[in-house]
């Protein structure tokens, strides 16, 4: 426990904010909110690598009858881009279940 400067009552060591006076008692870290960045920008990177091997397949069905041979190519990499991005999703599965079932925070 430590002692506010200002009015003097006892918070808690991880106080930023004594709750009785409002008096700021420690600067918050920026550490958090880059990890949050950190974090988002791979959330988004996942969603894009998901995203793009669907736009692919669709555009390759589309395209069916006007250029056949790209089609069957874009056709065959789009689905091989889905599985592999079905099996790195089970694999952050397994990863998310593993660091809550051990107590491991990844914030």
């Amino acid at each position: 426990m430590k002692i506010c400067p200002r009015c003097g009552n006892e918070v808690d060591e991880e106080m930023i904010i004594c709750p009785h006076c409002g008096e700021i008692l420690q600067k918050p870290s920026n550490k958090k909110s880059s990890d949050s960045l950190n974090i988002h920008l791979v959330r988004g990177l996942a969603l894009f690598s998901l995203l793009l091997p669907i736009i692919g397949l669709i555009v390759g069905i589309l395209a069916k009858e006007k250029f056949p041979m790209i089609s069957k190519i874009l056709t065959k990499f789009s689905l091989y881009g889905i599985i592999i991005a079905f099996m790195l999703l089970m694999l952050a599965l397994i990863c998310y279940l593993a660091m809550t079932f051990t107590g491991v925070s990844y914030l």
